[in-house]
């Protein structure tokens, strides 16, 4: 696969991820810092695994989206189906009403949903996007070859 090619998702995703976490992910109806920083999520998110599992599984989306990046160029069809399951994982977050605040854990209301969390969304969007639109392409000019 050329280099080039597969570069293209690979750094429209990167810029979207990198713009998500400088934004708001989402906010609660906490009475103090009720902006949740997508960047504080991105950190700890991980931490959700131990305190309440089922809050932990949009936060899978962050390894898969980096591993589907790492082995695009080396193993397409399997970096398509990781870039899928980070869409699933992420949107995932969209069912959650509430979400634990501390490690007791205390749950908060989620009010809004913020810009940081659909420029997270997108960003594993457009790898998925993109490494299907590179795989059709190579097997289009592989059977054009033929």
């Amino acid at each position: 696969m050329s280099k080039l090619r597969t570069n293209i998702p690979f750094w429209i995703s990167l810029v979207l991820l990198v713009i998500s976490l400088t934004q708001t992910a989402y906010t609660t109806d906490s009475k103090n810092d009720s902006d949740i920083p997508a960047l504080l999520e991105f950190v700890t998110g991980w931490g959700a695994a131990i305190v309440c599992p089922p809050y932990f599984i949009p936060w899978l989306a962050n390894p898969l989206l980096i591993i589907s990046w790492i082995i695009l160029g080396k193993k397409a069809t399997i970096s398509l189906f990781l870039s899928f399951l980070s869409v699933i994982f992420a949107a995932s977050f969209l069912l959650f009403d509430k979400v634990p605040i501390n490690e007791a854990p205390s749950y908060e209301s989620i009010t809004q949903i913020g810009t940081g969390y659909w420029f997270w969304l997108l960003s594993c969007i457009s790898f998925f996007l993109g490494t299907y639109i590179i795989i059709v392409y190579n097997n289009f000019k592989l059977k054009k070859q033929l």
